[in-house]
């Protein structure tokens, strides 16, 4: 994964960044997000999408397709 960060255009020429993820890292941190909230530790959010909640520890699998009713 390639992202580019720059400072919005109205406030004139400034620094920029250019970041390289590895896509391994991205998967490894994302699933153990994801079983840290099955275990009840972290956040649901981000805010600007939803109201943040408290994750709910469960003793159901970790499911990343959303198959299982704790997505519904």
């Amino acid at each position: 994964l390639v992202v580019s960060f720059s400072p919005d255009f109205s406030s004139g020429p400034g620094l920029s960044s250019l970041c390289v993820y590895h896509m391994e890292n991205i998967d490894k941190v994302f699933a153990e997000t994801v079983q840290n909230c099955y275990d009840g530790q972290g956040k649901v959010g981000p805010a600007h999408y939803e109201t943040v909640r408290t994750c709910m520890r469960t003793s159901e699998p970790v499911d990343l397709c959303a198959n299982t009713a704790l997505s519904q």
